[in-house]
């Protein structure tokens, strides 16, 4: 948090900030509004992954024989090759075809570079550290929009059972209604027509939360 705090002070993008954290991403929104409150004017959880998930699921993932952070994520050691070999680039629409065409490339150039999945790497290794830190979070009167999503997620593409993958989703909206606790301005929104990718599916939406917040501070 230090580090993009001081990045945004040396390009002179100044406070107050209003953060917006998709998934992971909001844990981190969530530890920088923790540590500079008096620069943050507002936070936006998308689908943000509550700091209890892991403690609530773990034993469903040791059940189903999965692990977590492997997911729907090919081997690190895989993507460099097929990204040094030229072969992501050449069968993009194949290889990536879960994705739409117009974010291949910024596939390819940035999520498949070596940097940023050596630093994916470590930043799952640090996960625990994360969620420690913002545990039993207060934010005071920080106002703080909760979106979640409505369409479930279907871990059973995963190898996982229709029931843990139930559960899982069970879990996961119960924590969100958790995330209120963290202000005294909270407020959870749902977003109807939206699975995880909240911001792809109803980006609307996100706007005019955010344009909501804006006005709040102004006045």
């Amino acid at each position: 948090m230090q580090e993009l705090h001081t990045a945004l002070q040396q390009e002179g993008i100044r406070g107050p900030y209003i953060l917006v954290g998709h998934s992971q991403g909001g844990m981190y929104s969530r530890l920088f509004a923790q540590q500079y409150r008096d620069e943050v004017a507002g936070l936006v959880l998308l689908d943000a992954r509550p700091e209890q998930f892991s403690q609530a699921t773990d034993a469903i993932f040791e059940r189903e024989g999965l692990d977590p952070d492997k997911m729907g994520v090919p081997p690190t050691a895989l993507v460099k090759l097929l990204k040094a070999s030229g072969a992501m680039r050449l069968f993009q629409n194949s290889l990536l075809a879960q994705l739409p065409a117009e974010e291949r490339p910024l596939y390819i150039n940035v999520d498949a570079a070596s940097a940023y999945l050596e630093t994916a790497e470590e930043e799952d290794r640090h996960m625990t550290e994360v969620e420690d830190a913002i545990r039993d979070q207060q934010l005071g009167s920080l106002p703080v929009r909760i979106v979640t999503h409505t369409i479930p997620n279907d871990a059973t593409a995963f190898g996982m059972s229709a029931e843990s993958s139930r559960q899982l989703e069970d879990i996961w909206q119960e924590q969100q209604k958790g995330l209120l606790d963290i202000s005294t301005d909270s407020e959870l929104i749902i977003a109807q027509n939206s699975g995880h990718m909240i911001m792809h599916d109803e980006p609307d939406l996100v706007v005019e939360i955010v344009r909501g917040l804006l006005a709040q501070h102004r006045k």
